[in-house]
């Protein structure tokens, strides 16, 4: 499954907006410059998908967009 994400990194908390269609806004709390901004972008993101985190992978970017593969 392909999953297209926006991220908005700093944010005061945690927080997911679904658009449908395998579309996300992500709020985190880290940097973008920060080491384990994507490690807390899996984690969160594998709640919401109900899938471990080893299974979500980066593809890429489009814009400002952020793709992603879930197996």
């Amino acid at each position: 499954m392909k999953i297209t994400v926006q991220i908005k990194f700093g944010s005061e908390r945690q927080r997911i907006v679904r658009f449908g269609n395998f579309r996300y806004l992500v709020y985190i709390c880290s940097l973008k410059e920060d080491d384990k901004s994507m490690d807390e972008f899996n984690a969160v993101m594998s709640k919401e998908l109900i899938v471990p985190p080893g299974r979500i992978h980066y593809k890429g970017k489009q814009g400002d967009l952020y793709v992603f593969d879930v197996d």
